[in-house]
């Protein structure tokens, strides 16, 4: 449900930013996607029975999305290669968090995050580190959600703050909502990677016409 509502709320950032620009509205709202898209995938990587195949998974469809995602934003990676890094850097510091080792694969990841212009950049990775390292170590639920203010409010000066901060409303649907579970199969275990590509396709395709 938390992806269904991710989508949705994806879906409507996109409309306006292709066809309403100047209606604010529709980006004010679409800022409470990423958050959950981006606490998704730390869940993700912690219950996976196969972390190598979702690393995969996220490479192959970053390369599909790809295309699509250049149409309507230009030279920049697409937000599923900022998950890739995010989801490399776990990888390969598995569950310690702390230490030299991490910090270098860390560093090195945000560096690659910020070189290659993956969408979110720096601070996109950061935030899927910063929900998995939450979820798997420590479940301080108003902790987490200062650390995602502060990154919102910082997201937010770099970019358009009176945008980005909105954010931080994302946790409403993340902790606090009490949203119906579906049984996992793989309509629901794809559908996201399907949809990131096809709807900015239709997007796209749409504006042309």
């Amino acid at each position: 449900m938390l992806k269904l509502i991710a989508c949705l709320l994806m879906l409507i950032d996109h409309i306006g930013i292709v066809f309403f620009p100047e209606i604010i509205i529709f980006r004010v709202i679409g800022r409470l996607s990423f958050p959950i898209f981006a606490h998704q995938v730390a869940v993700s990587f912690d219950k996976t029975s196969n972390q190598k195949k979702y690393l995969k998974r996220l490479f192959v469809w970053g390369l599909i999305s790809q295309i699509p995602f250049s149409l309507i934003f230009g030279d920049r990676l697409n937000v599923l290669f900022s998950f890739f890094i995010a989801a490399v850097i776990l990888f390969a510091i598995k569950d310690k968090l702390t230490g030299l080792r991490a910090f270098l694969c860390i560093s090195v990841g945000l560096i690659v995050a910020e070189s290659l212009k993956v969408d979110y950049g720096f601070f996109g990775v950061s935030m899927v580190l910063i929900f998995y390292y939450f979820e798997h170590f420590k479940n301080h639920r108003a902790l987490k959600y200062a650390v995602l203010s502060i990154f919102s409010i910082l997201y937010g000066l770099a970019n358009s703050f009176l945008i980005e901060i909105f954010g931080v409303l994302s946790a409403v649907f993340m902790d606090f909502a009490k949203l119906p579970e579906f049984k996992r199969n793989k309509f629901n275990k794809y559908f996201f990677y399907v949809f990131y590509p096809v709807h900015l396709l239709v997007l796209w395709t749409l504006h042309r016409l």
